[in-house]
This record gives structure tokens, C-alpha cells and sequence, in this order.
């Protein structure tokens, strides 16, 4: 007796449902007026890299970079916040605590086009 390959159907279950996925990824981006060209342009900006650059090659450790230079400057922020409000700081301490902060919202406002009144609550 025959024993049906369950194995392919799975396949071809996840390969359809992947294919229905992308589908309705494009016709949400077609939807709101956006376009494959581009997402595909927005993503090179954030990457940093050029139009023969590889985003699936590149993305993985910037991203990577991205989510740990965020986060820095989410912790610091919160650092400074409680030891300034436990008066645990000295005048200098927190000017070098601020500035080190200042550096790491630089760099966080110019990758995501953030300006100081949407970074700070």
C-alpha cells in the first residue's frame, strides 16, 4: 500500500504559504503607495551601503549593530537618569555621563532620521 509523502506536502505548504505571505507584504506596500524599489532604497540608507551592495550580505551585522548602538544609548540614558536622581553624582560625573550619551543620540537621530523632540519623552 502507498503511504502518502508527507513530507513534500509540507514543503509545499510552506513554499504556498510563503508565496501568499509575500503577496499580501506587496500588496500591503502597493496599498499605502510604496513600492519595491522603494523599501529596497530605504533599507541600502539604513544599511549604509550602495546600490551593488548585497542587503541580505550586509544586513545581519548592521542591523545587529544597529539594535546594540540603540540599546547603549537607552541604557546610558537610563543610568545617568537614576544615578543623577539618587544623588550619587558629581558634577563631573554626569557631564561625562551626558556627553557620552549626547554622542550615542548623534549617532541614534542620524540612522533614523529622529529628531532631539521625538528621542527624548
Amino acid at each position: 500500500m502507498k503511504k502518502i509523502n508527507s513530507e513534500t506536502i509540507s514543503a509545499r505548504n510552506a513554499d504556498m504559504q510563503q508565496t501568499i505571505g509575500n503577496a499580501r507584504f506587496f500588496e500591503t506596500l502597493n496599498n499605502a503607495g510604496r513600492s519595491q524599489e522603494d523599501i529596497l532604497e530605504e533599507a541600502r540608507t539604513y544599511l549604509s551601503i550602495t546600490e551593488n551592495d548585497s542587503i541580505i550580505a550586509s544586513s545581519d551585522d548592521k542591523v545587529k549593530e544597529l539594535n546594540v548602538l540603540t540599546r547603549n544609548l537607552i541604557d546610558i540614558n537610563s543610568l545617568t537618569n537614576r544615578l543623577n536622581d539618587a544623588n550619587i553624582l558629581e558634577e563631573g560625573d554626569l557631564e561625562v555621563l551626558q556627553k557620552l550619551e549626547s554622542k550615542l543620540a548623534e549617532q541614534v537621530k542620524a540612522i533614523y532620521g529622529i529628531e532631539d523632540s521625538d528621542l527624548y519623552e
